[in-house]
């Protein structure tokens, strides 16, 4: 994992830690300091926290702000696994904010899900990543169609300029990605689209 991440990152992607097997402050302390060892200093790290496992996202999101006022190079905070209440959400933000930490991203797992990231307009001057995944990546995301949320949700998701949205998805083909680009060029700017193959 820690070579994968590091070389992502010193090649100039984002990308994240996955959270799910650093059950303390010390395993966690311990990975982003040998994912710094590898990567040019500056470059930020963003944390994958499983919001369904509360105890343990607690603790993360708690020492990940900790971090950041150290000076560690601590770029985003990602909420899984389930989408918080609005008041947990601004909490959320508000501390990421003061903490200095850039942007919060949120994996919704359906419609609904979706919708509830709303939470991007009572806060419009704070970076806000909707990581979209569907099916197609093996049900861990979603067991939802990948298109029709998307395309159910895309206008009001648009109408929110402080969201960038990130689609990811098995392709099943070279013509699932050319009818997506075709059709993200017609509905919105590509510069809020991102759009990635993960099989």
């Amino acid at each position: 994992m820690v070579a994968g991440i590091s070389a992502a990152l010193d090649a100039g992607f984002r990308t994240k830690l996955a959270s799910g097997g650093h059950y303390n402050a010390t395993a966690l302390r311990a990975k982003v300091s040998e994912i710094q060892k590898k990567i040019p200093a500056g470059v930020g790290i963003t944390l994958n926290s499983l919001y369904i496992n509360p105890r343990q996202f607690n603790f993360q999101f708690h020492l990940w702000q900790e971090m950041r006022k150290e000076g560690v190079p601590i770029e985003g905070f990602c909420v899984a696994a389930g989408i918080p209440t609005m008041e947990k959400a601004v909490e959320i933000i508000d501390g990421s904010k003061a903490a200095g930490i850039r942007h919060v991203a949120f994996k919704p797992g359906s419609v609904d899900g979706i919708r509830q990231v709303n939470i991007a307009a009572s806060n419009p001057d704070f970076p806000v990543i909707m990581q979209w995944t569907g099916d197609r990546a093996g049900g861990h995301h979603s067991y939802e169609d990948f298109h029709r949320p998307i395309l159910a949700t895309y206008r009001s998701i648009c109408q929110h300029l402080n969201i960038s949205l990130v689609c990811g998805f098995g392709f099943g083909s070279a013509d699932d990605v050319l009818l997506m680009s075709c059709w993200a060029t017609s509905t919105a700017t590509l510069s809020n689209v991102c759009w990635i193959a993960t099989n």
